[in-house]
């Protein structure tokens, strides 16, 4: 799916996938790119290609990270793209979030249910693309984006335009109770984002928390836009590891700069 946040910008590449058009089976089905939740390779390997010739992207300028649900950020830049395929694997293991001002070098990370935000400065011409779990979301993943944006390409905050793309929604997100007092210390407006139901069961809206975050950083509200759309809800459209389990696909988001402007 297309973002109507950054129609205005034709050079820009922005989208999330959905399930179809791919080769993958079972709770894989079909077009799932991600290469570490058990599909078989060469079935990820034939999506990523579909997904590449379809969009018109270098196969081996598509950039995805091996996420670990951690906070680490990693820029993509000249040197990166000059490693050998092998070294470009292993620096993006343990990444969850990804920075760019290269043209042609198509970023994403890898959903399930959690947050996926797509990052866009279109004074500096800067992208990234943001996993953010729970864990990501209390180690403040974005902040951290926001802030390389800021130090390594002079990005202003208030210059960001922020997509949070489709995730799992607060009425299906239901959480334990130690998740409230973990984000209490941590400064988060629990009273906004915990939502006790009457069965005495905590839900977490995901969604609000990263829009916080972003807002904190600088970013100004109407620079954020919330996709209505839940992963958990709608998982015959989007992949849902609450409601496939872990073992299935997940969705792709993806950011890129297009040298032809």
């Amino acid at each position: 799916m297309r973002y109507a946040l950054f129609e205005k910008y034709p050079a820009l590449f922005a989208l999330s996938t959905e399930r179809e058009g791919g080769v993958s089976k079972g709770n894989y089905a079909s077009l799932n790119m991600c290469d570490y939740t058990g599909d078989e390779p060469f079935l990820v390997n034939a999506n990523r290609q579909i997904f590449c010739e379809k969009y018109r992207i270098a196969r081996e300028r598509l950039f995805m990270p091996h996420q670990t649900h951690g906070s680490c950020v990693r820029v993509l830049d000249e040197p990166f793209l000059q490693l050998s395929p092998a070294l470009q694997r292993d620096r993006l293991h343990g990444v969850d979030a990804l920075i760019t001002d290269l043209n042609d070098v198509c970023i994403g990370i890898s959903t399930a249910d959690c947050v996926p935000l797509l990052l866009f400065d279109p004074v500096q011409e800067v992208v990234a693309a943001v996993h953010a779990g729970w864990r990501g979301t209390l180690a403040k993943i974005v902040t951290s984006v926001v802030e390389t944006m800021s130090i390594r390409f002079g990005s202003l905050p208030a210059h960001l335009l922020v997509q949070i793309a489709p995730c799992i929604s607060v009425e299906n997100y239901e959480v334990g109770r130690d998740l409230y007092e973990l984000f209490r210390q941590k400064g988060f407006p629990v009273e906004q984002l915990f939502f006790e139901k009457n069965d005495g069961k905590f839900h977490f809206d995901l969604k609000a928390a990263n829009r916080f975050l972003l807002i904190e950083a600088g970013v100004l509200p109407s620079g954020i836009a919330v996709s209505e759309c839940c992963t958990y809800r709608d998982s015959d459209r989007f992949f849902s590891a609450r409601k496939l389990g872990v073992a299935s696909g997940r969705m792709f988001s993806c950011m890129m700069l297009r040298k032809e402007r």
